[in-house]
């Protein structure tokens, strides 16, 4: 269905450039088809490898595309977070680590039968 929208919106825009229509609006519905087209292309090729991004990587993403929406000024400040995000990540725990906490017993105050 994605890749279906996305080939509607570049044919759209095809068919504006090509015919004669005029005006203002025109080259804005234009421009928007192509702009959205491109994206939804986009996003139909990525779209099976998104179900194995994790969560918190979706959320920053999102957050920061908010944040540079609302105050475009703040575009390399964002980048320099999605970079930081990127390195400083929560890191999940290897297999050694895993199996040796799983294997610890806890200490408890229980002593038996007495």
């Amino acid at each position: 269905m994605i890749g279906i929208i996305a080939v509607g919106l570049l044919v759209s825009a095809v068919v504006l450039m090509i015919g004669e229509f005029e005006g203002a609006a025109v080259v804005q519905l234009r421009a928007a088809c192509i702009r959205v087209g491109v994206a939804m292309s986009a996003l139909w090729f990525a779209y099976p490898r998104l179900g194995r991004l994790p969560g918190w990587l979706i959320t920053s993403l999102l957050a920061l595309t908010l944040v540079v929406a609302v105050r475009p000024r703040l575009l390399p400040l964002a980048a320099v977070l999605g970079v930081v995000l990127l390195i400083v990540r929560p890191r999940r725990p290897s297999a050694r680590q895993a199996t040796t906490a799983g294997s610890r017993r806890v200490a408890t105050n229980d002593r038996g039968p007495r």
